[in-house]
């Protein structure tokens, strides 16, 4: 499998989960991000600024489990439940150790990262397995 694919293809599932993800956020008043640590090219908003840092975050992240995993013959399945679970382990941990937000607001962003990025996932790695 070639990198830029699988490189396209991260991105590709990243943005969805970005965009997914955000309007949750926006949305679901039990998911505001009301505070985050990273001022990005001068942004003042905790929510954009997530979503920047999410969207590359999740790129890299991607592409490093799919570029792993496509050297080993694995259920088509079982390998997106590990890039999904493990990307959002990694994504839980560092919200977890900043200490910003509750117990509950984990939970439900737990949820909420496993729907949104099991779209992304499937939707753009439906369409490179039929390649």
């Amino acid at each position: 499998m070639k990198k830029r694919w699988i490189l396209l293809s991260s991105f590709l599932a990243s943005a969805v989960f970005t965009v997914l993800d955000t309007i949750v956020h926006y949305f679901y008043k039990p998911l505001e991000i009301y505070h985050y640590p990273i001022k990005l090219l001068g942004i003042q908003s905790a929510l954009a600024n997530y979503a920047l840092s999410k969207l590359f975050s999740t790129t890299v992240l991607l592409f490093i489990f799919f570029w792993l995993l496509a050297k080993v013959d694995l259920k088509k399945i079982i390998e997106y439940q590990i890039v999904i679970i493990g990307v959002i382990v990694l994504l839980e941990v560092r919200y977890i150790l900043g200490g910003y937000y509750t117990a509950e607001w984990h939970v439900l962003n737990f949820i909420n990262h496993y729907i949104a990025l099991a779209i992304g996932v499937y939707l753009f790695r439906k369409i490179r397995d039929r390649t």
